[in-house]
């Protein structure tokens, strides 16, 4: 390092063979070599430069042993900008890496500047990633705000930001740069539909924090805030809650008309009837039960199931981006109680009861050719069993054979096209929903040939061991289950307490909570569902 502020170089001094002077007072050695070939606008000047010495030198009538080097003069009013672009050009991958330990939003800004400025799109592209690594929940609003008003410069940074604060705009507001957004900027985010906020009522919480930091000043934009929440999404008990605070007492002007829309709302959605939230124009042709359902590159398969005809061979799918339902090639067997799963760009339907027999037969779909083959039998002949891919397999648990419920678990591994029995579940389950999630497999409800369960076990492969996790609010069969996020949500079903198909939803974050909670229900109660979870607001948008 030189003695000179912020320079940071690891070149040998005899290849630093120029100098460079700051605003006529600021000078360092540095490598014309280097310089020229990160930066075509010090390629520019070096090539002018090295032009005015060639002609003295010619003047003089002197050879190039004797060419005078000139310094080269740069004005610039951002000098640690400048220095850690010098700093970059002239140092090892190992000491760029240090370069980037100490960064902040106002180096980021400086860097952006000087990097667009002097045209050095390495050393940008080099800070714009160091800064997506280092964006955590607790910095992303200093960073966020810094960027913005340079957003011209870095456009796809200020972007990335930004969607990092939506998708986490809750844990964000635990920050203390949470409380000093105005309140323009946080209208802006709150009205966003990318805004993922599980809970409006902790989002309203956090509005209060906001308002508390300077009530007098701050109270005046409770109801523009008010207004950009999704109050639609609230319980009953939720919105009461929201009524009895004081912020709404102290602008009811503002906040009446806002909380009158969300009570007829929530009155809609307690009575299951909510016009805003219907959309026949994606209905199935025909209503469909115990059928399979996965998701693949924006299109929703339905995989048999009955119907009224009786069990089905259909495969079905819906085109996200058109809202359109098409026919694809049936499969071998018609197949109800079926179970399907994704595996490697691939769709796998599992056993069921094709109206005469219960199956252990297995087929493979491939969308791109559009055909179904026959891959190995499973060991058990299974319908109403569960099933997932999970690191590179296929597990099947459970189901139910005719006679008997079983607790037993097989695994099918595609590279040698085998099926492999594991250690069993510790309870019998049929009509048990399966989830691959953070590495480990869970069977969650199902019957037990003598009443639905809440238990919920997980399958550790690399142990082969079951271990019994925090059971579910309700018993219930034959539901839909789908993993979003750090959460799993079960839905619907079949419930032995009501002797009744059920509309309840609850969710669970696996390692952070001990127990269920309850969530928004469906609109109508369901049973012998399905579900898969969509991620992208660009492919959900049209429908919400």
């Amino acid at each position: 390092m030189s003695s000179d502020c912020n320079f940071v170089y690891t070149l040998p001094e005899y290849v630093l063979d120029r100098t460079v002077i700051i605003n006529g007072n600021h000078e360092h050695r540095v490598s014309g070599f280097k310089l020229a070939k990160a930066s075509d606008y010090f390629k520019r000047q070096l090539i002018e430069l090295r032009r005015g010495e060639l002609e003295k030198s010619r003047i003089r009538a002197r050879s190039l042993c004797d060419l005078q080097i000139e310094p080269l003069h740069v004005n610039y009013d951002d000098l640690i900008g400048f220095e850690m672009m010098l700093s970059f050009t002239h140092c090892s991958e190992e000491a760029r890496c240090d370069l980037t330990k100490s960064l902040n939003s106002k180096q980021l800004v400086s860097i952006l500047k000087a990097g667009t400025h002097f045209e050095v799109p390495d050393f940008v592209e080099y800070f714009i990633d160091a800064m997506k690594q280092k964006l955590t929940t607790q910095n992303v609003w200093d960073y966020w705000t810094a960027l913005e008003p340079i957003s011209d410069i870095a456009p796809d940074l200020t972007n990335f930001s930004r969607n990092f604060l939506l998708k986490h705009f809750l844990e964000t507001c635990s920050s203390d740069e949470f409380l000093l957004q105005t309140a323009d900027k946080l209208k802006l985010l709150l009205r966003d539909d990318a805004l993922n906020a599980s809970n409006e009522l902790e989002l309203f919480r956090q509005l209060e924090r906001w308002v508390a930091v300077d009530p007098i000043k701050r109270s005046a934009h409770f109801g523009g805030l008010l207004a950009c929440l999704r109050l639609g999404r609230l319980t009953a008990a939720e919105l009461d809650e929201i009524k009895a605070s004081i912020y709404v007492s102290e602008n009811q002007q503002d906040c009446s008309r806002i909380l009158s829309i969300a009570q007829s709302i929530v009155d809609s959605n307690t009575t299951g009837v909510n016009p805003s939230a219907q959309h026949d124009g994606i209905a199935l042709d025909e209503g469909h039960a115990y059928s399979g359902c996965v998701l693949y590159k924006n299109r929703i398969y339905i995989i048999g199931g009955y119907i009224s005809s009786g069990p089905t061979q259909m495969l079905k799918v819906l085109e996200l981006a058109t809202g359109t339902w098409r026919y694809l090639s049936p499969m071998h067997e018609k197949r109800n109680y079926i179970c399907a799963c994704l595996l490697d760009n691939a769709i796998y339907a599992l056993g069921g009861h094709n109206g005469r027999h219960r199956l252990n037969t297995v087929e493979r779909y491939d969308p791109e050719q559009n055909n179904w083959t026959f891959v190995s039998q499973m060991r058990q002949v299974r319908s109403d069993a569960g099933a997932d891919s999970l690191n590179g397999k296929i597990y099947v648990c459970g189901g139910f054979d005719g006679h008997h419920f079983y607790d037993s678990v097989e695994c099918y591994d595609p590279k040698v096209d085998q099926w492999t029995l594991l250690a069993p579940m510790q309870n019998i389950r049929s009509g048990v929903s399966v989830i691959g999630f953070n590495n480990c497999l869970y069977a969650i409800g199902g019957n037990d040939g003598l009443q639905r369960l809440r238990t919920v076990e997980r399958y550790d492969p690399e142990t082969n061991q079951w271990q019994t996790m925090p059971s579910m609010i309700r018993q219930r069969s034959n539901f839909c289950i789908v993993a979003m996020d750090d959460s799993i949500y079960v839905m619907g079903g079949w419930s032995d307490e009501t002797n009744s198909t059920i509309a309840l939803v609850e969710k669970w974050v696996p390692g952070m909570q001990n127990s269920w909670e309850q969530t928004k229900e469906l609109y109508l109660p369901a049973s012998a569902n399905c579900c898969c979870g969509i991620k992208g607001l660009d492919v959900i948008k049209n429908f919400l």
